[in-house]
Parts: C-alpha cells; structure tokens; sequence
C-alpha cells in the first residue's frame, strides 16, 4: 500500500520505528495525531508511544475529534499504526454529539494496536459504534491491556465500555470497563457488538449496563459469525427493558463462550434472559458460571424463556462443563439451567438448588422427565465435582468449583463463595438457623437490611428478624456479587457485652455472641449433662434444670467465664431430636397412604407421639420425599401427600393439629441413588423434624 510522506510536528519526537516510536508528549500532540489520520495519514506500520499523562479537560467545550474517522461503519479514514500507551492515562475524554457514529478516543482503527492505556473520567456519547477506546475497530485491529478507569458511555445502538463494534478478526485482550454503559440497541460491558470471527478474551467489565430494547450483556451485547469471548467476566448490574439480555451476552449465534464467569446482578422485564447468555442458536457454551440473580422485574410478570445460564437455547447448541450458582425469579418457562430448549446437548451441567428454588432445569421440561442436575449446596462444594468438571477448573474445600485465569481470577473467585446453609430442607427463601459463608482476600460480606447479622470475624450469618434480606459481597465498597434471602424464624441470642464473668438464666435454645472486636473464641461446658455448648458457634441447648459454667477461650489466651442457669428441662427436645432422626415411613411406588415401618422406627414414632401429647410446645415437621420417577410437580404433590397422611395418623392419637407442619422435599433429598427399585423404596419416605422457635 502506497503511503503518502507524513508531516510531523517538532513537539511529537521520533521516526516512527519500533526503536524509534513517535512520542505524544501532550494534549496537543494528540490532537495533532487526530488532524493527520483525518488528513489522510493512515500511520499503518507506524509505532507511536504515549510519553506522559494526558488531561483532555480543555477540548471539552467543543468536543474531542475522534482519532480515525468514517461516515458509516467499517468505511472511511481509519487509524492503522500501533499505538503504545506506555501505562500512562488519558483523563478527561469528552464527546456529546448524539448524530454522529464510529467515536471514542479513536473513532475508526484497522489493522492497527492500542495498548498499555488507561482512560479516566471520560463521557462519550453518540449514535452507533461508540465506546470509549474505540467506536470501530476491524481487520485484525487489536486492543491489548487497556482499562477504562470511570466515565459514563452511551448511544443509540452498537455501545460498548470498551469498543463499539468489532469485525474481521478483531481482539480485544487484557481489558477491563468500569465506566457505565447505557443505550438502546446491542449495549455490552466490553464490545457494543462482535462479528467475523472477533474476539474477546481475559477481559472483565464491572460497570453497569442499561440497554432499552434488545441485545444487552455483561461483554457484550451481540456475538455472531464464529465469534469468541473466552476467558472473560462481568460483576457489573445489567438492566434491560427489552428482549435478550444476559450477564455475559445478551444474543449469540454461530460463536463460542469459553470459561467465562458472572456474578452480577440481572434484571430485565421482557423475554429472554440467561445468567450467562440471554437468547442461544446454534452455539457453544463451556466451562462459564453464572453466580447472580436472573430477575424479572415486569410488575406482570409476563416475561418469558429466563434461565441460570441461557434464556433461550436452540439450533444444536451446546452447554457443557458449566454451573449455575445463582437464583431464577419470575417469568414464564423458566429454568434454572435454561429457560426455553429446543435441539440442545447439555452436558456436566448442574445447579444449586438450595440457592435456585423454584425451577426446573428447563422451563419447558417435559413432564415425567427427571432433574439430574439438582445438586445440594454442600454437594457442590471442595472437590465434590471434580470427576465431572474437566481441567478448567480448580477445587477448593468451602467453596463451588473456581474457573482458573488470571485477570478474571477475582470474579472467579466471588463466584465460588457460597451461602452455606446447616441443613438441606433449608434454601434462600426458608432460612431458619445459622449459615456459614466463606470469605475472600480483601473482601467483606454485610448485610443490607439487617434481617440477618453477619459476623465477619466467625463467617457466621445469624438471623435477627423474619423477612427480607440481601447479602452483599464487596471489595472497597465496589458490590461484586449480591444474594437476595427470605428468613423464616430465629433463634434468640445472647450477645455477651461485658468482659467480665456473668450470669444468666435460660429456658430454650439460645446462642452466646463474643463483643464485637473481641478476638474469635472457642466454647466449653462444665457440665454437658445439663448444658451443652456448640463448640465453634456458642449454641447452648439446655438438656435438664441445673447450673453449668461456660467458658470461651479466646484466641489470644485470654478466657471469659460465664455461669448459665437451666430454668426448664430442655432434655425432652434432645430426646425428640433423637426420636426423630429413628424415623422413616416408607411408601410404595404411586402410594401415599399406607406407610410402612420396622420395629425400631415403629417404636421410636409411638414414643414421640407420646412425648407430644406431653408437651405443648413440642412442634414438628413431616416433610414427604419421593424417588426420581415422574415429573417434579407430580412428585412436589406426592410428597405432601404422604406427610399429609401421617399428619392425620398423630391427630388421631392426639397430638394438636397445629403443632404439625407438612413439606415435600419431592426427590430432591434422596438417601440413595434411585438406579435400583430398592434405592428407589427408600427414598419414597417421610420424616420428621424438630421444630424450634
């Protein structure tokens, strides 16, 4: 390609070379370079290097004149050189014409490199291809180690942190957005829009991103034509209030998601919406994690296909190797895997169904077609998985599977944080006891309204009040991933305010708080026969009338001596506890009304029977269960059924009707496998908790 001789400056040094870069010393300097790509300097097989911060303040009347320019995408004056920013940052960037297309600091870049740059409070707004690097980029241009700091971006369609649009095996490597993104068509945290075979990779967005209309996404907002995000992650909010949104692209075809993570927050009120994809054809999606809340926030409710990992799958795509941590709330044909498929492998697919509630896998699963991906929290957790996750992943005790990487190590790691509950008829919207949450480096879990109380020395969440809560996971206040819960009662607690000996009187389950900014301690009872302490948590249960010393040694050696007098004889909720952990009513297959036991489970349920009759504030729980054949609204059914019918069975002994609550657990606590008709017989079952207030 013929090039016409270049005038440059004095004030920009250099020749030009790899050796020899041009140097941009100055805010006028850079506009220089702006005048000559519009002039016809295309600095193709040029390198040029930023020598100094740039403070771009004083073209904020007027506006920046984008470097590279075209009156429609991918045509017109395109900057083509390699362009160094040498760690140095461009602060100050603005540009506020709601006409014009292909703007950010450079406006059009082919075959051309941006790298090592950081941009700080820029405000770019336009039409189409806009984002705050580049509006336009093809051609194999590439962006390598560029961050936007803050700002605010935003257009009409094609909006993106990043770059606008992406085309012709363009890549954008090593970056990340935290400027806010808003538009109306295809916004993404990255790129606005990807095709011809572009790429994405070891990128991360945390800035929000609002889009009015269609294609919102983490990343991005459209991928299409053997496309590729890989390696990449978003924590920032996505909104929507249109179609196909979803926490890493909002429609995809004909592309590829490879070991990407999300953790933030979805909230959408029209069709389509997916932890990691909103709208799926005929692509591939592996080794990714979704680890936020998909919600539908139609007061109507009316919006539909919404899923943990993609709202809508179809035309032979492919999940495999992913996991989806994170709620589904509201909307038609909802899944917590995928909310609409049609002609889709899934496979080593699974989800949380202590934290995804009320889906199905798939909202348009066929009825009598059992859910194998539904795994408890705790069977998810350390190396739980690992004969099913392939070498992507990395297997810590505590918590979820972790995606390797780099860049994206930190949203990697938010994703693998669980909410810990202590017993698995227990989920994000019945929370009635203490839960253990684990903690990462330089970051801190709180909650927002104080419905639960979160001790951050212990990593204990402890109920304060029924109601709603959200917990929040942030580092130097930035919300990287956020938990919405349900409490459903509590358990009292004494906070221990004093660093002296005390005394105190008991008559239930109570629990001993350490003072806030006391050093974590270790509990011990001089007297188990009548008081028993939970070594770790301070849990007290009180088993008969009697005094007894407790004693927490702290972990700097320092002991707190507390004396506890028992008032009433809690020894009769232990031996319910015992009676009940005996029992379990069998029931054949399709049957719910005659339960069978053996001896040993005969006699334990006559002997609670008859300790309720005793005590009025003894309550129960029969949760019924069932095996894995049929459908989960079948076996939801089936469940109540069966612990209806042993409810009515302890009435007619005389136990008081409201003493006696009833659930199904359906088949999603299994004692065994159900790959025999015995393991099957077993799991059809009721049984029995104790209930404290």
């Amino acid at each position: 390609m013929a090039m016409a001789a270049m005038t440059v400056s004095a004030s920009i040094g250099g020749s030009g070379t790899v050796d020899d870069p041009y140097t941009i010393n100055s805010a006028e300097d850079l506009k220089e370079l702006s005048d000559n790509v519009r002039g016809g300097e295309s600095y193709e097989g040029k390198f040029l290097k930023l020598t100094n911060d740039i403070d771009l303040y004083g073209y904020s009347n007027e506006g920046w004149q984008p470097i590279g320019w075209s009156k429609s995408a991918l045509k017109g004056i395109a900057f083509c050189g390699n362009f160094d920013g040498d760690g140095h940052v461009v602060s100050g960037l603005y540009f506020d014409q709601k006409k014009h297309s292909q703007v950010g600091l450079f406006g059009y870049v082919k075959f051309g490199v941006i790298s090592n740059l950081t941009l700080k409070n820029c405000m770019v707004h336009g039409m189409e291809n806009v984002g705050a690097v580049v509006g336009c980029m093809s051609d194999g241009a590439t962006l390598k180690n560029v961050k936007v700091e803050s700002g605010r971006v935003s257009g009409v369609r094609f909006v993106g942190g990043i770059v606008g649009q992406m085309s012709k095996d363009a890549a954008v490597v090593d970056c990340e957005n935290k400027a806010e993104v808003s538009g109306h068509k295809t916004c993404g945290g990255i790129a606005g829009f990807m095709d011809g075979e572009s790429v994405v990779r070891n990128s991360v967005n945390g800035g929000s991103v609002t889009g009015s209309v269609y294609n919102v996404g983490g990343v991005a907002g459209s991928v299409t034509k053997n496309s590729r995000i890989e390696q990449s992650a978003n924590y920032g909010v996505i909104k929507s209030g249109g179609q196909r949104t979803g926490g890493i692209v909002g429609y995809i075809e004909n592309s590829t998601i490879y070991m990407c993570s999300n953790t933030g927050k979805i909230q959408m009120n029209d069709d389509y919406a997916g932890g990691i994809s909103g709208y799926a054809r005929r692509t591939k999606i592996s080794s990714s994690v979704n680890a936020a809340v998909v919600e539908n926030s139609n007061p109507r409710g009316k919006a539909q296909c919404i899923g943990g990992i993609s709202g809508y799958a179809a035309g032979s795509s492919e999940i495999s190797q992913s996991l989806n941590c994170g709620d589904v709330i509201g909307g038609d044909e909802s899944g917590a895997i995928v909310g609409y498929k049609r002609g889709v492998e899934i496979t080593n697919t699974y989800y949380d169904g202590q934290m995804c509630v009320s889906r199905n896998a798939f909202g348009n699963k066929k009825k009598g077609v059992a859910d194998t991906t539904r795994l408890f929290t705790n069977q998810m957790l350390g190396d739980s998985l690992k004969g099913k996750l392939n070498g992507e992943w990395e297997f810590t005790d505590g918590f979820y599977p972790r995606l390797k990487g780099d860049r994206t190590k930190e949203v990697a790691y938010v994703a693998s944080a669980p909410l810990i509950f202590r017993d698995t008829t227990e989920n994000v919207y019945t929370i009635s006891d203490s839960f253990d949450l684990s903690l990462l480096e330089g970051t801190e879990w709180h909650s927002r309204s104080n419905a639960v109380f979160v001790r951050k020395e212990e990593l204990e969440g402890r109920i304060l009040e029924v109601g709603e809560d959200t917990l929040v996971l942030e580092k130097n206040g930035v919300e990287l991933r956020s938990i919405p819960i349900k409490t459903k009662h509590r358990i009292p607690y004494t906070e221990i305010i004093e660093e002296k000996d005390f005394t105190m009187d008991i008559n239930a389950d109570t629990a001993l708080h350490m003072k806030p900014g006391l050093p974590k301690g270790t509990w011990t009872s001089d007297n188990e026969s009548v008081l028993t302490v939970n070594p770790n948590t301070g849990k007290l249960i009180g088993l008969r009338k009697g005094k007894a010393k407790i004693t927490c040694t702290l972990s700097n050696g320092d002991k707190q001596t507390i004396t506890v007098t028992v008032t009433d004889d809690e020894g009769d909720m232990v031996k319910a506890d015992e009676l009940a952990n005996e029992i379990a009513i069998h029931f054949e297959f399709n049957n719910a009304w005659d339960g069978k036991m053996n001896e040993k489970e005969q006699t334990a349920y006559d002997e609670l029977v008859e300790l309720m009759k005793e005590r009025d504030d003894l309550k129960i729980a029969l949760v019924g269960n069932t095996c894995d054949i049929g459908s989960r609204e079948v076996n939801v059914r089936m469940g109540m059924l069966r612990a209806t019918t042993i409810k009515k069975w302890m009435i007619r002994k005389g136990v008081r009707e409201e003493n006696i609550e009833v659930r199904s657990m359906a088949y999603d606590n299994p004692v065994h496998d159900n790959k025999t008709a015995e393991h099957r017989r077993e799991n059809r079952r009721v049984e029995v908790k104790i209930l404290r207030d």
